[in-house]
């Protein structure tokens, strides 16, 4: 193998020649990568150490160090501006990522585990001006956080969308405030647009996406975003996925959208969580033959290189090395070793009986319990014990999610690495937008830190690399970006990295002249996406309905009797049924605009009132304030289920200059929230001494795809409830991507549970598994 910096040499002398041929219609694909490193780290790996240029059309994802601009010394903008300056003049396009610690806000966040947007919107909203104003020049696109849809951010959906809306609003402002942004007086290329990028979804469409739609989001993005951990078979079935997805909220945004003067937000409550009765819809309990045509679908549906194998066993599906012991009313797993021929990991799968159907409303509850026997166990170390410790993901997939380590509880997250000219005002009534299509991570995530070090395992990542490089290019995606460029082991368990520590065993290339390249040599993987780079395509966009933002922004931030359920994207009302405890929140209304205004703010939906049982406030809002108001919360369902709540600002035609007599008094203050999310079960007994058995549960359903709700679990030596409503379920990474997209309009054929050892023999063992809806008592207690 020759040194990598003289087959860059090369490669960037042809990639230059070919793209100097594009056409107007034409985007030379470049090469594009999240590096995981900051403006500076950057500028030395790919400008002062490199060759030549990149091909025209290459991306960079960057990240931003520190917490506020404005905080920044003269000297570190001088340099870090300096860095940008060089990447883009260098020929690269610039995303960066921005992602603030929850200490570093000044108002606080909402008071619960993991809380991470700030309480008062008007500091994302300074932070983002001031990005712009300080960086905007050199930034193509500021990404607005990570995967908010797993772990990284704990909030619910609509308090994202209302946390993207103050830092778009934020950024605009910060490009209207710098007068030379638009000009080119002093700079060797064009201005950067400093354009805004929503959060990365980390896994496909599904209820998070959906609740984002519904909060008007893509009026609050000049790009739509995804990450990409499946299968390389399925890249093209989850750009597909999203492409309908937000085909259909662009359907809905023509009929049930606000005028685009008004504001909107959208959330859901769910009425007290105690003291129901639960009504068995059905139980696990069916024959073989009742589930015959599933079986059937199940064995003969396309399966992807990579998935586990399946054989049959009794009722079930079990990869290599999984066998399930059925007792009364209860299932025990036992997993002895990793599957000797996947990369997935182990598996067991119930074929149901045809036509079997789940309302949004139905429950799938079952109790498990770690049933390990102390000193029993032997640690798994070979090499399939470290085998994609990450398989499907609950809430979406993806990397990120929280995973509890042994011994502990769930582990807090640690924080990511850290148009050209606008109007003088944004502009409302404007026609349909196109969106450029982001994928800011697509990564192979099956090499552990041992196969990582090997020419199979390195084949594998070469392999899926050339094979979505290709789709890409097909597909049209204008920014899709490999993860990792430099070496990265994620949790000890997975690399990710393009380049290698060490060449691979046989190779022995010569070490790149570059201090910060050092010891680092390209993997096959990389030459793959080099190689790319040269390759023409026609960049597609998606037409989305949503028109341009509106400066009012509203949140909503609960204050008593409210707790935060994100997996519902809502909120449930504390106590029990029978015991009439209202809840209490306030609406918060933000005025990002110029002039004050007024108007009507209103509610519909049957849970919320203002104080007296009123359905509209008016208010006055005077540039850059907020005012809170008041809503009171409660329920009289007899069944179990979600309440919507829309909350809309109505801009008054009269004068805002002019304030009405009979505006009603509102605090500017906010109280301490109350939101709490449930905490994680405490870990006790001999079990809390060995590696903990985490596992998952799944619905496929007849296309192949899988199905989650909630995060992994962690089983113990005391019993647990699972309980996750079908409405929740939301499509997982290592499935398949196939349409339809949602839960609701696919047949479910299987019952599916993951394992994710890290000890042998790992033994759970899931108790009176069925799927309920829950009334009301016939009568209150």
């Amino acid at each position: 193998m020759g040194s990598l910096w003289q087959f860059l040499r090369v490669f960037f002398a042809f990639a230059t020649a070919a793209a100097a041929g594009a056409g107007a219609a034409e985007v030379a694909a470049g090469w594009s990568f999240d590096t995981g490193l900051s403006p500076e780290d950057a500028k030395k790996l790919l400008v002062d150490a490199a060759p030549s240029r990149p091909p025209v059309g290459s991306w960079l994802r960057l990240r931003l160090p520190g917490s506020d601009p404005s905080q920044d010394s003269a000297g570190t903008i001088a340099a870090r501006r300096a860095a940008l300056s060089s990447l883009r003049e260098a020929g690269y396009r610039l995303v960066m990522l921005v992602r603030w610690a929850p200490t570093t806000w000044a108002g606080g966040t909402r008071e619960f585990r993991w809380a991470h947007l700030p309480r008062d919107l008007r500091e994302a909203f300074a932070r983002g001006r001031g990005m712009a104003q300080t960086y905007g020049d050199c930034v193509d696109y500021w990404e607005i956080d990570n995967e908010p849809d797993i772990g990284f951010v704990a909030e619910n959906p609509e308090t994202y969308a209302a946390y993207l809306k103050a830092c778009y609003l934020g950024i605009a402002a910060g490009r209207r405030d710098r007068p030379t942004l638009g000009r080119a007086a002093d700079r060797a290329v064009r201005p950067a647009a400093s354009q805004v990028l929503m959060a990365p979804l980390a896994g496909p469409p599904g209820p998070y996406f959906e609740a984002l739609a519904r909060n008007d989001a893509l009026r609050y993005t000049d790009g739509f975003n995804y990450h990409f951990y499946g299968y390389a078979e399925d890249f093209t079935g989850a750009y597909r996925q999203f492409e309908r997805a937000v085909a259909d909220t662009a359907s809905v945004d023509a009929t049930d959208a606000p005028a685009s003067h008004d504001a909107i937000f959208r959330t859901q409550f769910f009425p007290n969580a105690l003291g129901w009765q639960n009504e068995v819809v059905s139980t696990f309990s069916h024959s073989s033959e009742a589930a015959a045509e599933s079986l059937k679908n199940i064995l003969t549906r396309p399966y992807a290189r990579e998935e586990p194998a399946l054989s049959v066993s009794g009722r079930w599906l079990v990869s290599n090395g999984v066998t399930v012991e059925e007792l009364p009313e209860a299932w025990r797993f036992r997993v002895t070793h990793w599957p000797t021929e996947t990369l997935r990991a182990p598996c067991a799968e119930l074929p149901l009986p045809e036509g079997r159907k789940l309302s949004p409303d139905n429950f799938l509850a079952f109790a498990y319990i770690s049933a390990a026997s102390p000193g029993g166990s032997i640690m798994a170390t070979s090499a399939e014990a470290w085998r994609e410790a990450s398989g499907p993901r609950a809430g979406g997939g993806g990397r990120g999610a929280p995973t509890p380590p042994a011994g502990e509880g769930w582990a807090p997250l640690s924080e990511a690495r850290s148009s050209p000219k606008l109007p003088g005002r944004l502009k409302a009534d404007s026609p349909a937008r196109e969106l450029p299509v982001f994928i800011t991570e697509y990564g192979y995530g099956s090499l552990d830190p041992l196969s990582a070090a090997t020419v199979a395992g390195r084949e594998r990542q070469r392999r899926f690399f050339a094979s979505t490089t290709t789709q890409i290019r097909q597909l049209g995606i204008e920014g899709a970006m490999a993860f990792l460029l430099t070496p990265y082991l994620e949790r000890e368990t997975q690399e990710f990295g393009l380049l290698m520590k060490q060449p691979l065993a046989g190779n022995s290339p010569e070490k790149p002249a570059s201090a910060l390249w050092g010891a680092d040599f390209g993997s096959p993987a990389l030459r793959e996406i080099l190689d790319a780079g040269s390759r023409r395509f026609t960049a597609r966009r998606w037409p989305v309905g949503a028109r341009a933002a509106n400066e009012l922004v509203i949140d909503f931030v609960a204050t008593k009797g409210v707790g935060l359920a994100k997996d519902y994207s809502g909120y449930f009302l504390e106590g029990e049924y029978g015991r009439d405890v209202p809840g209490e929140g306030q609406l918060v209304v933000y005025n990002f605009a110029t002039t004050p205004v007024q108007g009507e703010l209103q509610l519909d939906g049957e849970p919320c009132r203002f104080p007296g049982g009123a359905r509209t406030q008016h208010v006055f809002i005077g540039p850059g304030e907020r005012i809170a108001v008041a809503v009171a919360v409660r329920t009289s369902l007899r069944r179990f289920a979600a309440l919507p709540v829309t909350a809309r600002f109505v801009a008054s035609t009269q004068r805002p200059e002019t304030v009405a007599a009979d505006l009603t008094p509102v605090t500017e203050e906010l109280p301490a929230p109350s939101e709490s999310p449930r905490e994680a079960p405490s870990l006790s007994g001999a079990a809390s001494a060995l590696p903990l058995p985490v596992f998952a549960c799944y619905f496929r359903t007849e296309n192949g795809n899988l199905y989650s709700a909630g995060p992994r679990l962690v089983a113990t030596d005391t019993w647990q409830r699972f309980m996750q409503q079908a409405g929740n379920f939301t499509p997982t990474t290592f499935g398949r991507h196939n349409l339809p997209w949602r839960f609701s309009d696919n047949r479910v054929v299987s019952l599916v549970f993951f394992f994710y050892p890290k000890s042998f023999p790992f033994t759970i063992e899931v108790r009176g598994a069925q799927t309920v809806h829950f009334n009301a008592p016939a009568s209150k207690p």
